[in-house]
This record gives structure tokens, C-alpha cells and sequence, in this order.
């Protein structure tokens, strides 16, 4: 019985070589590009509650 590599020829091999590393890669980025957008996104909410407190509590300084 042949091995699983004998059966396919070099062309798929290199195939092999290039897509699976650049997958790899691709998956990784996806990931920390993911995380850094989720705290980015996280971080500009806070700012918009900050605004929106201050903007509160500028506006019950001016009610007294």
C-alpha cells in the first residue's frame, strides 16, 4: 500500500506546502485582528458613556 503522499505528484505537494503555512497564517490574523477590533469597539463604548455622563451631569449643573 502506498503512503498517503506517494499517491498525489509533486504539483499537490508544493500546493500542499504553500496553502496549508498561508491558511495558518490567515487564521491567526483573522484572530488577532478579531481582538484587537473587540477592544477597540470596547473601549470607544466607554468613551460614549463618559460623554454621555458628562454631558448629564453638565446639564444638571446647569438645572441648580
Amino acid at each position: 500500500m502506498k503512503k498517503f503522499t506517494d499517491r498525489f505528484g509533486l504539483s499537490f505537494k508544493i500546493l500542499f506546502l504553500a496553502l496549508v503555512p498561508f491558511i495558518a497564517f490567515n487564521v491567526i490574523m483573522v484572530g488577532v485582528n478579531y481582538n484587537n477590533t473587540k477592544k477597540a469597539l470596547i473601549q470607544e463604548k466607554r468613551y460614549e458613556i463618559q460623554d454621555v455622563i458628562q454631558t448629564a451631569l453638565g446639564v444638571l449643573d446647569t438645572l441648580e
